[in-house]
């Protein structure tokens, strides 16, 4: 009794949830349906019944027929296939479920009161009707064959089994009649054909060495006596050589018959196995595609075919469409107004509690911020005032501590104490230590006052005078001209001392770089490159190195003065000598050292003329894989240095260090040489990012992405507006285009595993030798040389040719159309 009591209780509970299953399938609330709000619910729960029921047989006839579809192709049933049939049918459930538990629930227009739309217009009608019907006509199609195929199974087997065996006659004797496979043996059987005639031959021999024995001793023939004689042993001899022939042929026609048969069997053996593979593909299962075959020539020779096929492929499709139709042919239920109402009811309260919500947010954000900017204001002023107190005081020490231990240091040796050593950075000229002029011709000896003293460092040379520094963002770093303290002749040799670090920058990089980048013992490792004949540090000057002076000025002295004429010839022998130079350096005693800041003010001229790089404070010796110790971050010179040199940034990878950044800079040196300016700086002025007092305030960013980013303008450009031979030049513009390239990889076109810069003098050599032939390397260069400059025209960024860069807008927005990614 006890037991009856519970399952009576568990069916009736099992009982509503099995009824309202169908209803969940179309995502139908059986709640909704009860009650006096809804009074035609049991009409509703039928219809969500059929609805729900429609959606569970369409997507299991979905599934099955996937399965039967997959089998028919494959020929062959699959463990997978029933798988994939249930996800199909999954996915065809809950696209169906999406189709008929659809409703929309419209909006509030702007006063808040509600309005509705239809739960399908007839745009959405139409629209969900193509989709449905779409996928739906696929499906049909795709699974009413495999159907109609199995319907007509039988016959389709009949059909084939004929065309199995006509096809198995037409192939055994395609194979057997191909003359193929006598020429397997041809061979052999020449051979035995040509064995048999020898046999043949040899015992017509033997017959005929008999024969002639006989008459010989009969005494018929040869000396007509009977017996034994030497007529008798020669032809005793005959017919041993014939007998030997003949034994020989049947030899060689045994093994002639024995390869023949070989072959044969061998030619047999490949015309069997070509028979059974043929045959083995005939007998490959058959496909959907060899049913559909056979079934349109079914079709063809009965009607009745036709008719069933078009009769299954409309049964298929009206089940496939069932949840469509019943959901767009039935009117609107009163389970669906009520749905609305109670969502509408539902939305209008929440839009209530999200403006009350917003409102009290808003009204503690703005707390907030009147309080965090009250408080960033006492911390700004505060650091403000506790950083100037501690500026003042540590430069006030500083100062002090200089000029106390500067005195004492030099009142031992007899020479005069200078109080401001290394802090005077005016550009107007000061008076020299023996009172005479502040700047002399080092070639008028008579000026020099052998008694002339001033401030020593390092205890060795003593300072004359400022040499004048062509960049004033680095007046810190004016170098000296000097001489040694022990050279007291009327004509010293003069000596350039240049502080490269603060003396309060014990532990600097940058000043340690160019103390070690060269040997400091006056080691010349290049005819090119400048000796450093002294490098240290001095407590009370900083670092510091001593190098020759070299009155004959810079490239940028050159350039700016135009006294000497500059031919195109000179630029490219300057150009030369700088690639040795640095190739000088790169390969000396292993370090591959790279410059990078080579620049036209870098760039000295000795007595003879001849080039002479200095100013190695950006200088580092990579490893072989041409990695170096940087942390990424690097200084450079904005319109000389290579894009991922600009790019660099700290603690970033330091895998763009490369003596291509070098090439790039040569490129720019010469570049600039050629036209009067350096690359890309006419492109800034098109683009309005230079005034008459250099870079407008705020662009360095925009002036940085464009040099990063844009390709200058091609010599080619300035040669044709003023004039000259472009085809001749066209060599030397296209090498100047590569050395110039954004991306490091395609400036130079290396062999092996030479070092880049011999490389870029090979490709100066063959360029030169061009330019040579003809005859233009003597023409003049330079500003003056070629006064006209092209006009602006659409700008190349990177390796995006097609890239147009319009000088019409402003440069904030020109600057947005360079490409993003490094280089």
């Amino acid at each position: 009794m006890v037991l009856t009591a519970w399952l009576s209780r568990r069916e009736s509970r099992a009982a509503p949830q099995r009824r309202n299953l169908m209803l969940r399938v179309v995502g139908v609330d059986p709640k909704l349906l009860t009650g006096d709000d809804n009074p035609s619910g049991p009409a509703d729960r039928t219809r969500y019944t059929v609805m729900g029921m429609s959606v569970c047989v369409t997507a299991i006839f979905s599934g099955c027929a996937l399965v039967i579809a997959l089998t028919l192709a494959t020929g062959r049933f699959n463990a997978v296939y029933p798988v994939l049939g249930l996800i199909w049918a999954l996915f065809i459930f809950n696209v169906d479920r999406w189709v008929v538990s659809s409703v929309d629930y419209g909006r509030l227009d702007e006063s808040g009161s509600p309005r509705w739309n239809a739960v399908f217009g007839v745009s959405r009608r139409v629209a969900l009707l193509v989709v449905r019907l779409s996928i739906a006509v696929l499906i049909g199609v795709s699974i009413s064959e495999p159907v109609i195929m199995l319907v007509f199974s039988h016959e389709l087997e009949a059909k084939f089994d004929d065309g199995h065996a006509r096809r198995t006659r037409e192939i055994t004797d395609e194979v057997n009649a191909d003359p193929y496979w006598a020429t397997l043996y041809a061979n052999e059987y020449s051979r035995l054909e040509v064995a048999k005639k020898e046999v043949s031959d040899a015992a017509t021999a033997v017959a005929q060495a008999n024969s002639a024995l006989d008459a010989e001793q009969g005494g018929w023939a040869g000396t007509g006596q009977i017996g034994f004689g030497d007529r008798t042993n020669e032809r005793r001899g005959d017919l041993k050589r014939a007998q030997e022939r003949y034994d020989k042929a049947v030899t060689d026609r045994a093994k002639a018959q024995f390869d023949y048969d070989i072959a044969k069997v061998s030619s047999d053996e490949k015309r069997a196995g070509e028979l059974t593979r043929r045959l083995d593909d005939l007998n490959r299962p058959h496909g959907i595609g060899d049913r559909e075959r056979a079934l349109a020539e079914l079709a063809r020779q009965d009607p009745s075919v036709r008719v069933m096929q078009n009769v299954m492929r409309g049964l298929i499709l009206l089940v496939d469409l069932a949840p469509l139709l019943l959901k767009l042919t039935s009117p609107r239920s009163p389970h669906e107004r009520n749905l609305k109402a109670r969502v509408r009811d539902q939305l209008v309260r929440h839009d209530r509690r999200l403006a009350l919500a917003a409102d009290e947010e808003d009204q503690k954000d703005r707390y907030r911020h009147d309080r965090s900017v009250a408080h960033d204001k006492v911390v700004v002023d505060n650091q403000f005032r506790i950083e100037g107190e501690r500026e003042a005081r540590d430069t006030d020490f500083e100062i002090r501590s200089l000029v106390a231990s500067h005195a004492e240091r030099v009142r031992g040796s007899g020479l005069d104490a200078v109080d401001d050593v290394g802090f005077h950075h005016s550009s107007q000229p000061e008076a020299s230590p023996s009172g005479g002029p502040s700047t002399i011709d080092p070639q008028e000896s008579a000026v020099w006052d052998r008694a002339a003293t001033g401030p020593v460092v390092d205890q060795q040379w003593q300072l004359l005078w400022h040499i004048e520094n062509a960049d004033l963002a680095l007046a810190w770093r004016t170098p000296y001209l000097a001489r040694h303290v022990s050279d007291t002749s009327a004509t010293p040799e003069l000596v350039a001392v240049k502080r490269v670090d603060l003396p309060e920058r014990r532990r600097s990089s940058t000043g340690w770089r160019e103390v070690n980048s060269l040997p400091s013992d006056g080691t010349e490792i290049s005819p090119y490159v400048t000796r450093v004949l002294h490098a240290g540090y001095d407590p009370k000057f900083g670092w510091f190195v001593v190098t020759p002076f070299y009155a004959n000025g810079t490239v940028q002295k050159l350039m700016d003065e135009a006294t000497d004429v500059l031919t195109l010839s000179r630029a490219l022998t300057i150009t030369e000598q700088l690639l040795r130079g640095l190739l000088a350096a790169f390969t000396h005693d292993g370090k591959n050292l790279v410059h990078f800041d080579i620049k036209p003010s870098n760039i000295a001229f000795d007595d003879a003329g001849q080039v002479r790089i200095i100013d190695w404070g950006l200088a580092e010796a990579i490893d072989r894989d041409h990695s170096a110790t940087l942390d990424g971050a690097h200084g450079f010179s904005l319109w000389y240095a290579p894009p991922e040199q600009i790019n660099a940034k700290p603690g970033g990878n330091s895998n763009w260090v490369s003596p291509l950044c070098d090439i790039r800079a040569v490129g720019a040196v010469l570049y600039a040489m050629i036209t009067g300016q350096p690359p890309l700086k006419l492109e800034a002025k098109w683009a309005g990012l230079l005034d008459d007092e250099g870079v407008k305030p705020g662009s360095d960013n925009e002036l940085a992405s464009l040099i990063t980013g844009a390709k200058p303008v091609p010599l080619s450009d300035f040669f044709a507006v003023n004039g000259l031979d472009t085809d001749a030049l066209a060599p030397l513009s296209q090498l100047l285009g590569q050395w110039l390239h954004p991306r490091a990889t395609r400036r130079v076109g290396r062999e092996g595993d030479e070092p880049v810069h011999e490389s870029a003098l090979r490709e100066l050599a063959a360029v030169v030798e061009g330019l040579r032939r003809a005859d233009v390397v003597h023409m003049e260069v330079g500003a003056h040389a070629l006064p006209n400059v092209p006009a602006p025209r659409p700008m190349a960024m990177g390796d995006a040719p097609n890239a147009d860069f319009d000088f019409g807008r402003n440069a904030a927005t020109a600057i947005e159309s360079l490409p993003k990614e490094g280089f």
